[in-house]
């Protein structure tokens, strides 16, 4: 009976430890010093997200390399030191990069309960990236700079490319157009993956109209890249 119980002791101390492994951080909690750090260590729910992102940011890095993996990332760790001890902050920024990794590699899972939010819009985006710093995205239309309007006023799919230029939107909001065609930018499809990463922003504009972002784009399937600002017009100009 004795043996018996000491067995179920060491069992239970086993599976107690394994589940404290399990539901540890991806980094050393002894080192944790900033609040959020602090956070996600005393959570399983913060630690399982911060695994999540661990084993997202290692695909991201095999998929495009170190230098563009921490330039990707970094908007995303300001967010999370900034939420400071708020286990719902720290959630939703944890969240809100999970499909960053599902775009880099399709077989990354998200942990199965966390809900992802709404994608953020660009004006949201646009303020949260400096300058040199990028964001990952799908390319959900592309074609000439002009077109005649269908019956619902859109732009009808499959339109040639012409003379009067390029536009181009992402999944995230993201919108290019210039007044001359660019090849590059003619040899994407639409659901291509694109690094859309901040040129410049532009100066002196007035309250309200801060037309004239500049974004550099690269397709990840063709390798070609061009630039292109986010409106016809500079801000304040027609």
């Amino acid at each position: 009976m004795l043996v018996k119980t000491f067995a179920a002791c060491v069992i239970a101390i086993v599976l107690s430890a394994s589940s404290q492994v399990e539901a540890a951080p991806s980094f050393d909690c002894s080192k944790a010093s900033l609040a959020d750090e602090k956070a996600i260590c005393a959570s399983e729910e913060l630690s399982a997200i911060d695994v999540a992102i661990s084993d997202g940011y290692k695909r991201l890095v095999a998929k495009l390399g170190r230098a563009v993996a921490n330039n990707l990332h970094a908007t995303f760790m300001r967010q999370r030191h900034a939420c400071k001890s708020d286990a719902a902050c720290i959630t939703e920024v944890g969240a809100a990069e999970m499909p960053m990794f599902t775009l880099a590699d399709p077989r990354f899972q998200p942990p199965a309960d966390l809900k992802a939010p709404a994608p953020a819009p660009y004006d949201t985006i646009k303020s949260q990236l400096k300058i040199g710093e990028c964001t990952l995205s799908t390319i959900t239309d592309l074609g000439p700079r002009l077109c005649s309007p269908d019956a619902s006023g859109n732009c009808p799919d499959n339109l040639p490319f012409d003379d009067s230029g390029n536009s181009i939107a992402s999944a995230n909001g993201f919108y290019g157009v210039s007044y001359e065609r660019i090849p590059a930018l003619e040899k994407s499809t639409k659901g291509d993956t694109v690094l859309i990463c901040l040129k410049s922003i532009p100066k002196d504009c007035p309250t309200g109209d801060d037309r004239g972002y500049f974004w550099r784009w690269k397709n990840l399937r063709t390798s070609g890249h061009w630039e292109l600002p986010d409106s016809q017009h500079m801000c304040g100009g027609a």
